[in-house]
């Protein structure tokens, strides 16, 4: 959906922070492998780096553009709301995002109302090709 949006590199961080954010809490469920091996394709990545923990790539994406921003906070909402579960550990890590992008509480709102539709979406067209 993004993979235009974004350079190789970026790509790549975006990925390893997914995979990273989906293993914070040590269960890395059916959903979230399965988001991230979608996200390895869309974004053309074959091996998940490891260059750095949550909070480095976080603040990696803090310095880039509020698209790039946008675009990494819809995933991370995306992923914490796949297993419907949500851990201190990944509580901590999305409080520490959402302070260092400051974009603001209209826009993490609308995010996840984006991702709520979406899953919404997805949900419905399972129904309907079943």
């Amino acid at each position: 959906m993004f993979s235009n949006e974004l350079d190789f590199e970026q790509s790549e961080k975006l990925v390893e922070l997914i995979y990273k954010m989906a293993q914070i809490d040590s269960q890395y469920d059916f959903d979230e492998e399965s988001f991230v091996e979608q996200l390895k394709f869309e974004f053309d990545v074959e091996k998940i780096p490891d260059t750095g923990s949550v909070n480095d790539l976080i603040d990696y994406f803090s310095s880039k553009s509020e698209k790039i921003k946008k675009i990494v906070l819809f995933h991370v909402i995306y992923l914490i709301d796949s297993d419907q579960y949500l851990s201190e550990n990944e509580t901590e890590a999305f409080n520490y995002l959402t302070d260092q992008f400051e974009l603001g509480s209209d826009i993490v709102d609308s995010a996840k109302e984006l991702v709520k539709d979406v899953m919404d979406v997805n949900l419905r067209l399972s129904e309907y090709i079943m």
